[in-house]
């Protein structure tokens, strides 16, 4: 009958939206290409949900039909509802329109929150992390390009880009977070990408892409101290009392933002520089101190030339940290040649990011 055919066509295509896009399927093994592929054709199941609904009503209407058909719907509104508004999974929204205040007017946050800090083109921002578990990308427009600043709560990476002004914060969706990390889409371009590779998953750079820059978490005490110029995100809800999560329960990586990228089980990182490779791409890496943050270096001195670093055990050399067993040249720790074959030399700085879950880093950067 042509009724039982319409509420089926309905509840097949609301449940298609319902739970095909619903962000949990996205945990399970091979199903990022599944729920990518239906949200593409979501709007396609809601247009025919729409049009089996209206047809069944048109249908009781003209045709004196018992209005107990309508009945039939009763599944398709809640499905909708689950979708749109009650799923405990329903991804975050994006923010395009964030407000910065200097700290000095920011008492919302107080000294033991969580922020994530970054640096950009010289103007310090800080974030309170509790304020991106509400909204977690924010668009920030500076000029002719925009920042974006992501948090995957789960996995605890904070990531931050430049983009062009062709990359709409309007444009942006949070899909959902496999394996702790966002999985974004641009509706405007078609493009699917995580926020900790920033690459679409067959491999391609964003369109738009510009550069990649610096974001940690640290404490709004300590990020004001570092920089006291700096400017503060003014939440539009409530921050509440979240942290930034921890891992210690399970292994962690460094994830070295090169291509292809660098991995380093994070307990292999010691007092010691080290120096790592993965194909084409060389990295020096140390902890600031011994005990601080990682920096990363490239190790690619010419186009031909990749010096292994080591400590500098000699005390006449004063202002010599490492030295290169190549050309045996004095470094210091900004990677700035002082002296031997390679003076004036300097390596670039690298992205490095601590604390990668290891499951993240399978699932996403393979």
């Amino acid at each position: 009958m042509l009724p039982i055919l319409l509420i089926l066509i309905g509840i097949l295509s609301a449940g298609a939206v319902a739970f095909g896009c619903d962000p949990a399927v996205a945990e399970f093994a091979g199903s990022v290409g599944f729920i990518t592929t239906m949200y593409r054709l979501q709007w396609l199941f809601i247009g025919l949900t729409v049009v089996s609904g209206l047809s069944l009503v048109a249908l009781v209407v003209t045709s004196n039909r018992r209005a107990w058909w309508l009945i039939g719907l009763l599944p398709v509104i809640g499905m909708f509802i689950w979708r749109f508004g009650i799923s405990p999974s329903r991804p975050g929204a994006v923010d395009e329109q964030p407000v910065f205040v200097h700290a000095s007017e920011s008492g919302w946050i107080r000294d033991d929150d969580d922020v994530i800090g970054v640096i950009a083109d010289g103007q310090a921002l800080a974030i309170p992390v509790a304020a991106m578990h509400h909204v977690p990308v924010i668009v920030w427009t500076q000029r002719d390009r925009r920042l974006v600043v992501t948090w995957s709560a789960r996995a605890g990476i904070a990531s931050a880009f430049w983009v062009d002004r062709n990359v709409r914060g309007r444009d942006l969706r949070v899909v959902a977070n496999p394996h702790g990390v966002l999985l974004l889409f641009n509706s405007r371009l078609g493009e699917f990408f995580d926020s900790l590779s920033l690459r679409q998953k067959n491999g391609a750079l964003l369109t738009g892409f510009e550069a990649r820059i610096g974001a940690r978490v640290t404490t709004w005490e300590k990020w004001k101290q570092e920089n006291p110029q700096t400017l503060a995100l003014q939440p539009r809800w409530s921050l509440g009392d979240a942290k930034a999560a921890a891992h210690s329960a399970g292994p962690t990586v460094i994830y070295v933002a090169t291509d292809p990228p660098i991995i380093l089980p994070t307990d292999e990182l010691s007092g010691e520089p080290a120096n790592v490779s993965s194909g084409k791409s060389t990295a020096l890496l140390f902890r600031e101190g011994g005990v601080g943050r990682i920096v990363a270096m490239d190790r690619a001195v010419d186009s031909d030339l990749f010096p292994r670093f080591s400590l500098n055990l000699d005390r006449k050399l004063k202002n010599a940290a490492l030295i290169d067993a190549d050309t045996n040249s004095s470094w210091t720790w900004n990677g700035e040649c002082i002296d031997g074959p390679l003076k004036g030399k300097r390596l670039r700085r690298l992205l490095a990011i601590e604390n990668v879950p290891v499951e993240a880093a399978r699932f996403w950067l393979k």
